[in-house]
């Protein structure tokens, strides 16, 4: 089969609608690339251009099998008609899949309510697991998501196996769990998390400086950065030196994933600063 070049191409490549789209979704590409490498920002969701590459994708069959009016004479005069209706095409088509990722990146509600009570500990008791979980468990739940088949977690860096409500310790591929082995396993392993943490808490954070509301917010917050990182964190330090609104605002610092922001983790750790300064004056 010999390939040659197409008498017009010079006209396809400049007049024909398709190839406009074709230019514009490139340009979109281009733009998210660039920001993401430069600036460290996506200028949308991951998962909204993963869609709209697809779909850019599937139309440009269109340029191969629907006539575009290049042989009648009229192509010139219709050119910037051409270009400002593919855009507006393509503007509608990453406005369309922005809605839809917005709704679904809204956090999953458990049955169960988080708890609005703001109560410091108890003098000389201090704070416990039994006054934290009630709070934290929902709060976690619900950022997390329940997934009852393990999957591959490509936000995190590097990438794990994940089930339930953000599970992965031991997780393997192909993995099922009902929804109650899901939140049985949250509540343990959160519990676990959340006394980890517990373990770089000075005695008189502990006792002064925790109401539920504040653990649970740190219990949320280790349970996605890790023990170890939650520990060392700016945010534990500053606690620990009575500075509670410098520590709840140090956790929004956690909201990247290979170096790019991702607007899912602020959301997150814009809620686990409002539950950690509740009740400050």
């Amino acid at each position: 089969m010999k390939l040659q070049i197409v008498p017009n191409a010079g006209r396809i490549l400049l007049h024909s609608f398709s190839m406009h789209l074709t230019y514009w979704g490139l340009l979109v590409l281009l733009a998210a690339t660039i920001a993401g490498l430069v600036f460290g920002r996506h200028l949308m969701d991951p998962k909204v251009l993963l869609f709209f590459s697809l779909i850019m994708l599937a139309l440009t069959p269109i340029g191969r099998v629907v006539g575009q009016g290049l042989g009648d004479g009229a192509a010139r005069p219709r050119l910037w008609r051409s270009i400002g209706l593919s855009g507006i095409v393509v503007a509608a088509l990453l406005f369309v899949l922005s809605a839809v990722a917005a709704r679904a990146d809204e956090p999953m509600q458990l049955a169960m309510s988080i708890p609005p009570t703001q109560e410091a500990p108890v003098a000389g008791e201090g704070i416990t697991w039994e006054a934290t979980e009630p709070i934290a468990v929902p709060l976690v739940a619900r950022w997390e998501g329940l997934r009852t088949t393990a999957y591959l977690d490509r936000i995190a860096s590097p990438p794990v196996w994940t089930i339930c409500y953000g599970e992965t310790d031991g997780v393997v591929p192909g993995e099922v769990r009902t929804e109650a082995e899901c939140a049985e396993g949250l509540a343990r392993g959160l519990e676990r998390y959340w006394r980890g943490w517990m373990e770089a808490v000075t005695e008189e954070t502990a006792m002064t400086r925790l109401p539920p509301t504040r653990s649970a917010a740190f219990g949320s917050f280790t349970w996605n950065v890790g023990q170890g990182a939650a520990r060392r964190s700016t945010a534990t330090a500053r606690l620990n030196r009575g500075d509670i609104v410098g520590a709840c605002e140090s956790m929004t610092w956690f909201n990247q994933s290979g170096g790019i922001r991702i607007r899912g983790l602020e959301n997150r750790r814009s809620d686990e600063r409002e539950f950690c300064l509740r009740g400050l004056g």
